[in-house]
């Protein structure tokens, strides 16, 4: 079969483990991403010698793309009272209603980022530089999201890219840079976080 990889066929890879290029035999098996979910029957190829998953066949991102899908994470944090009024304010002025706003708004700037390198760059260079009164303030209201595992991949990428910002801090500052970049106000308007999804967030989280 054309383009189907079949077990036991043997590529050559580069290996960091074994620092240098390596025989890698193909076979199904179970592949953990970043965010920690574990997808089975995936067609990878592993190092002959130590056994590192090298390559991902094409025909498995399908399963791959599906499972970072369906699995959500939850983040539980604090943010100040004021931060969470203008998240409300602002969905309910664009149409949506304020309960799950703070998800909403989290959501649209991690979508917007990862619609290409450039916008994520863009993201990670105004939070890196954000300065508001309202992150000066008490984080005296809790909160919580619920991201897919890919958008969850996307805080872990922040969070490893602005050192020394806690996990809690980036939510934060998401929401106020959410007023401010035009890639997340341009996500609030397109229509891709539509009533529906944003339901189904809201119900997850209660």
């Amino acid at each position: 079969m054309k383009g189907i990889i079949l077990p036991g066929e043997v590529t050559e890879a580069e290996c960091s483990r074994c620092d240098g290029f390596v025989p890698a035999t193909y076979n199904y098996g179970d592949l953990e991403l970043s965010s920690g979910v574990r997808v089975s029957k995936v067609m990878r190829a592993t190092c002959d010698r130590c056994g590192e998953v090298l390559e991902v066949a094409q025909q498995s991102a399908h399963r791959i793309r599906e499972a970072r899908q369906k699995s959500t994470v939850k983040l539980n944090f604090r943010l100040p009272q004021p931060l969470r009024d203008y998240a409300e304010s602002t969905a309910v002025a664009i149409g949506s209603d304020s309960r799950g706003s703070v998800e909403f708004l989290i959501r649209a700037a991690l979508l917007a980022a990862g619609r290409s390198a450039a916008n994520h760059e863009i993201l990670v260079e105004c939070l890196r530089s954000l300065k508001d009164p309202v992150l000066e303030l008490d984080a005296d209201a809790p909160d919580s999201v619920v991201l897919t595992a890919d958008l969850h991949g996307e805080i872990q990428q922040l969070v490893s890219e602005l050192r020394g910002v806690s996990r809690s801090e980036v939510l934060r500052r998401l929401l106020v840079a959410s007023a401010e970049l035009q890639i997340v106000q341009r996500e609030l308007r397109s229509g891709t976080l539509s009533k529906a999804g944003r339901q189904v967030a809201t119900a997850a989280a209660c």
